[in-house]
Order: structure tokens, then C-alpha cells, then sequence
């Protein structure tokens, strides 16, 4: 599977990841969720599956909110939001 994502800081301080698709631009979405000031990290994402493990690699960056991924550390909130229950077999890659 391949989307586009942002990560933004939510209440609380946590980190909160919004997965859409690949057409949608970054910008439309941090507006219409009023969270462009609060954006830690943008791109592309992919979610592997092999065998028993998931795996996901975040990479890239959103030309339309200036914000390039974290790589790691955007697919940690990512595989948290997408699979909460699978957080012992989480594999975390960047390409």
C-alpha cells in the first residue's frame, strides 16, 4: 500500500499521523484540519507485508507545506495509528 501522510503535534503533545491518498496535496489536508502550523513531518508511505511482519518506510517531503519526512521516526507514529495491535512485530524502515 502507498499514501501520502502527515505527522503534527495533537493535544497533549502527541504525535497524531493522517494517512490519505496519493492525489490529495499535504496542504489541502493540514488546512481543512486547521494543523499546518503543527506539522513535524510530510511525505510518502508504503506498508509491506512479509510473512508475520509489517513493515513501513516513510521518505520524501511536501512540497506544498515546505516539510520533509522523518523518516524513522514519521513511521513510528504511522504503524501506531494504522496498527496499535501489532506494536511487538513493528519492523521500522527508511528508504
Amino acid at each position: 500500500m502507498k499514501a501520502k501522510y502527515i505527522v503534527y503535534r495533537g493535544f497533549y503533545g502527541l504525535d497524531v499521523a493522517i494517512i490519505f491518498d496519493c492525489i490529495t496535496n499535504h496542504s489541502d489536508v493540514a488546512n481543512a484540519l486547521n494543523i499546518k502550523d503543527r506539522v513535524l513531518g510530510a511525505g510518502e508511505m508504503g506498508v509491506y507485508a512479509n510473512g508475520n511482519k509489517t513493515s513501513v518506510s516513510c521518505w520524501g517531503e511536501s512540497t506544498t507545506l515546505g516539510v520533509k519526512s522523518r523518516g524513522k521516526e514519521d513511521a513510528k507514529e504511522v504503524l501506531r495509528t494504522l496498527f496499535p495491535e501489532l506494536n511487538d512485530r513493528i519492523e521500522y524502515t527508511t528508504e
